[in-house]
């Protein structure tokens, strides 16, 4: 097993000067030279390909006694094989992990923030999910949203954002965009966006919004922010229904209000604060006459009162 030890040493670059000499007099020394130079370039998490490689080799040896015997005489050619195979499984790993979509999921209560493999970067939202897959991204730059999302996008980069209500193209931005409920908001704060839905193509460019609802434009608006409401410990609501509002605090605040069916209709245009829960819930029962009530830190009930119906 000298021959073994020698090519383990090679490996991990501690063999002797006189054994590498002798190694490379080796008619099959610059194939083993290839295949360690390429094996050096795979990565991939939790795999250690020299331990297959003694695995592979005891087996061998304790298995298969006369197969070894039949090699012993060339020892470069059981390893080459043993290489070669180890070269096709940490091909076949790594592909799959790069075709495999990733996913990055914001529960209630927390926001996420990763980067593209252009370098761009996206903060999730509270209760918000991206999928995307990074073989061939560069001419298959698709990310899905379900929730809302910032996004900065990479100088000269570009992608688009599928939602279930219309998808955003971008070209160097930065932007976000909100899809719940059956409505799609899309602020941009710096480069333009085209947004679509519905066969129809709204564009708009630094300091404007705009609103989907129901596949219909409600609105486009100005926007003097410098980023969303939301990176600012704010929640900002334009024309918002009382039940999307409660629906945003139970994301922003991972906890649960529960509520009758026949909750007022009445809109609400402002701001109640991201990181003050007493504060929020004091404000949306004074906008809208009812009483919310703590039942233990995670649960409210809100009670509609006489006065408001």
């Amino acid at each position: 097993m000298k021959e073994n030890f020698t090519l383990a040493k090679w490996l991990d670059g501690t063999i002797a000067d006189e054994d590498l000499a002798q190694l490379k007099l080796e008619e099959d020394f610059l194939v083993l030279e290839k295949i360690k130079k390429h094996s050096a370039n795979l990565q991939t998490t939790g795999f250690d390909p020299e331990a297959m490689l003694q695995s592979i080799l005891d087996a061998k040896e304790t298995v298969i006694p006369i197969q070894q015997q039949n090699v012993s005489k060339n020892p470069f050619a059981l390893f080459l094989k043993i290489a070669a195979v180890l070269v096709i499984v940490l091909g076949i790993w790594l592909t799959y992990d790069a075709t495999n979509p990733v996913t990055y999921t914001a529960t209630n209560g927390q926001q996420t923030r990763f980067v593209l493999p252009d370098h761009s970067q996206v903060i999730l939202n509270a209760g918000s999910q991206i999928t995307y897959t990074k073989w061939n991204w560069n001419s298959n730059r698709n990310l899905d949203l379900k929730g809302e999302a910032f996004f900065k996008v990479a100088k000269g980069q570009k992608f688009t954002v599928h939602t279930a209500l219309g998808n955003v193209s971008v070209l160097g931005t930065q932007f976000n965009v909100k899809s719940r409920n059956k409505r799609l908001d899309v602020s941009c704060f710096e480069g333009k966006v085209a947004v679509a839905y519905s066969d129809k193509i709204e564009k708009i460019t630094k300091g404007q919004s705009v609103t989907i609802l129901n596949n219909q434009k409600v609105t486009t608006t100005a926007t003097y922010q410098k980023q969303p409401y939301w990176l600012t410990q704010k929640l900002h609501f334009e024309q918002a229904r009382l039940q999307d509002i409660l629906q945003e605090v139970e994301r922003q605040y991972n906890i649960t209000i529960t509520y009758n069916t026949n909750i007022s209709n009445q809109l609400f245009t402002g701001e109640i604060p991201a990181n003050n829960i007493k504060v929020a819930l004091q404000m949306i029962s004074s906008t809208y006459g009812v009483s919310i009530n703590k039942k233990d830190d995670k649960n409210y009930q809100l009670i509609e009162s006489f006065e408001s119906k």
